[in-house]
């Protein structure tokens, strides 16, 4: 996740959004069901409220993307 930025991505987005990067949370875990797969599952996690979604990662997918149109939305408190 970090060798192609996305983490960057992710705190750019939390910047952007006026949110504080200690206020999340990121696990990262592989499908068990496709080991042969390139995909992950991203969960993030905002700490406070307890809020916790989860995005696929992979080379077809953009979970950063996906994350930042939930918090535009108020997904995680603030539309």
């Amino acid at each position: 996740m970090e060798q192609v930025g996305e983490k960057q991505d992710f705190e750019s987005t939390l910047t952007r959004h006026g949110m504080l990067h200690e206020d999340f949370m990121l696990r990262v875990s592989r499908p068990v069901e496709d080991a042969w797969s390139h995909d992950y599952i991203v969960t993030v996690v905002a700490i406070a409220p307890g809020i916790r979604r989860r995005y696929i990662g992979g080379p077809r997918h953009d979970w950063v993307d996906q994350f930042a149109i939930d918090v535009a939305h108020g997904v995680y408190g603030r539309p």
